[in-house]
């Protein structure tokens, strides 16, 4: 269920998308929407949680996730959410998320709403716990695929707990958000640096390469590899990969290449209006170029592409991500905390 409006009925890339098994979402709430009914199928994102509270949590939220709710209900909770960002202030503690979390759960009230818990390490424990209370979370911003199993596997912690309590945990859904844009942004500039046909030859597939090795940790979640499903596990919902910003800065590149490149099954993609419109003008959906495609990504050295993010600002604890996104330690654990510390980054 994903059309946006009449106009867009039967548009090709749009259609082609769920049939590759992507849920498209709208990336913008407006009461323009609300009010011209343009809102008839996908899953839009709010404002900041503090915009929120103030503005819109009482009424343009609610409903927006009334007018939704047809389509929640006819996707199980896979489309038809309203998505609410992360508050990038407490994107180093853990309780004011959990406590962000149950107020603006409280406030909105309404089932088909994902509410914003930060990427971070000390994001993950609150994701844990958000989600064993039964609120439907997205995880943002996660910026590398080392820190994805780690947010995958403290959705899986929640659902255990969800599950103890008494929750039924098909109605608990969670995504894992990248910002597809800001990481190719990030890395491209730093591919200048070293001028060698190499570096250069990689600019613009750093974050291409990113979804790709990132889908590699959501089919081994999804096959029990890494971990088993929590108990009852066979009615719980998959965390998805959720690709935000798609919109393309770099003129060289076609503006929705990070909209078809990255398709993949059980993965979302979300689109701003100027997004959505070009799509739906000269957008082209090409057969699934990502399950499967991790081994040949690391051969060709594509990681690397995606790796200077983590090696320099982004990795720090406390620093700052590209564009302005909170920074976060890189790699998993103690010694992605090292690597940081030894970095001086």
């Amino acid at each position: 269920m994903i059309t946006v409006s009449g106009a867009t009925a039967g548009a090709g890339a749009l259609t082609r998308l769920p049939d590759a098994g992507v849920s498209v979402w709208l990336d913008d709430l407006s009461r323009e929407h609300l009010g011209s009914g343009g809102l008839a199928g996908p899953t839009v994102r709010g404002a900041t949680p503090d915009e929120a509270v103030r503005t819109t949590t009482t009424t343009d939220v609610r409903a927006a996730a009334d007018v939704l709710r047809p389509v929640d209900e006819a996707t199980g909770g896979r489309d038809g959410r309203v998505r609410l960002g992360a508050d990038p202030r407490p994107a180093h503690d853990t309780a004011a998320p959990v406590t962000k979390a149950r107020r603006l759960s409280r406030l909105v009230d309404r089932p088909d709403v994902l509410i914003g818990v930060p990427a971070t390490a000390a994001g993950l424990p609150a994701v844990t716990e958000v989600i064993g209370t039964g609120i439907g979370v997205t995880v943002t911003p996660v910026l590398s695929p080392e820190r994805h199993p780690e947010v995958m596997d403290a959705h899986l912690a929640g659902l255990e707990r969800a599950h103890a309590a008494g929750f039924g945990l098909a109605a608990v859904h969670s995504v894992g958000s990248f910002p597809v844009s800001p990481v190719g942004n990030e890395s491209d500039e730093r591919l200048t640096v070293p001028d060698t046909g190499e570096a250069l030859a990689l600019r613009g597939r750093a974050a291409l390469a990113d979804a790709r090795l990132a889908h590699e940790e959501y089919e081994r979640f999804s096959s029990g590899e890494r971990r088993p499903a929590p108990a009852g596990g066979a009615r719980a919902d998959k965390q998805r990969p959720l690709r935000a910003s798609t919109g393309v800065m770099d003129p060289a590149h076609k503006d929705t290449r990070y909209v078809e490149e990255p398709a993949a099954p059980g993965t979302v993609v979300t689109m701003t209006g100027a997004t959505l419109r070009a799509a739906v003008g000269h957008g082209t959906v090409r057969s699934d170029t990502v399950t499967g495609a991790h081994v040949q990504t690391r051969r060709s050295g594509r990681r690397r592409a995606a790796r200077p993010l983590l090696r320099r600002g982004g990795a720090a604890a406390g620093g700052r991500g590209p564009r302005g996104l909170p920074g976060r330690r890189a790699g998993p654990g103690r010694r992605g905390d090292e690597v940081a510390r030894q970095q001086g980054s």
